[in-house]
């Protein structure tokens, strides 16, 4: 049985209502930033954009994000952006894969 269109649009629905903002870590320290936009992408994805700009740090080395209760929804530890060569910024793109399995 496939996802369709309908269940992956309530999936992100979700998401949407429940991803709150992010954090990133530079150096020692985590700092929030907010979620850019979501988006359902091609291969049941969602992706969850972060822009980092020429307020943020040159190296990023871990982003996480959290859902509207303030709890950690998801993170990625082994992140590392550096914004260096990219004076301008950087879109970031957190991307879940949906996988759909059916047991007998």
């Amino acid at each position: 049985m496939m996802t369709i269109s309908n269940g992956m649009n309530d999936i992100l629905e979700f998401i949407k209502r429940d991803v709150s903002y992010a954090e990133y870590k530079s150096g020692n320290t985590w700092r929030r930033i907010n979620i850019h936009d979501i988006i359902i992408l091609p291969g049941q994805k969602i992706g969850i954009y972060i822009m980092f700009g020429t307020n943020e740090p040159d190296t990023i080395t871990g982003i996480r994000l959290y859902n509207t209760a303030g709890v950690i929804w998801s993170q990625d530890s082994s992140v590392l952006i550096s914004k260096s060569n990219f004076p301008e910024g950087v879109l970031y793109r957190f991307t879940i894969t949906l996988v759909q399995e059916t047991e007998t």
